[in-house]
């Protein structure tokens, strides 16, 4: 890695075990398909009504 000021060799230390980065990865899944596919697939078709909701019968 790179040497410190007394000229010995610095490593780094791991922070993550298995179970934190299958949560973040469990996490990126979720938001994908939350927040970047509806964004994708709905709104080029119907600009900013997008997110609201299709049946305005019940409201």
């Amino acid at each position: 890695m790179s040497k410190s000021d007394n000229g010995k060799k610095q490593t780094l230390q791991r922070q993550l075990n298995p179970w934190n980065v299958w949560a973040i990865a469990f996490g990126c899944i979720i938001g994908w398909g939350s927040f970047i596919n509806p964004g994708k697939k709905f709104l080029p078709n119907s600009g900013v009504a997008g997110p609201l909701p299709l049946d305005w019968e019940r409201w």
